[in-house]
């Protein structure tokens, strides 16, 4: 397999660096979006929710700020010139040894 260039491997390296932001974003947010009032019905189909605020603008602005810079990211990953210069399972194994470079 070839070397990555550096410029490919700096972008995945931002990939993963902002798909850890925003799993971390996901975390500590409220499970709904949009205010909500919960439930409880742990009767009859044991599901249970208590009520959220939903995101503040700062969160959301957030979230999309971060789900923004993934796609751009990724396509820049997905459309690097490098991948032209690999054919059929050596462009599989290459990209797939991307991530872990």
């Amino acid at each position: 397999m070839s070397e990555f260039p550096a410029d490919l491997v700096a972008v995945q390296y931002e990939l993963a660096q902002t798909r850890a932001q925003y799993a971390q974003l996901c975390a500590s947010l409220p499970w709904s979006a949009e205010p909500h009032p919960g439930w409880d019905d742990t009767a009859a189909e044991g599901s249970r929710r208590d009520p959220s605020d939903g995101y503040t603008p700062e969160e959301a602005a957030g979230m999309q700020r971060l789900e923004e810079r993934l796609r751009e990211l990724a396509a820049s990953v997905i459309t690097h010139a490098f991948w032209a210069t690999l054919e059929g399972p050596e462009r599989v194994q290459a990209r797939t040894a991307l991530k872990y470079v």
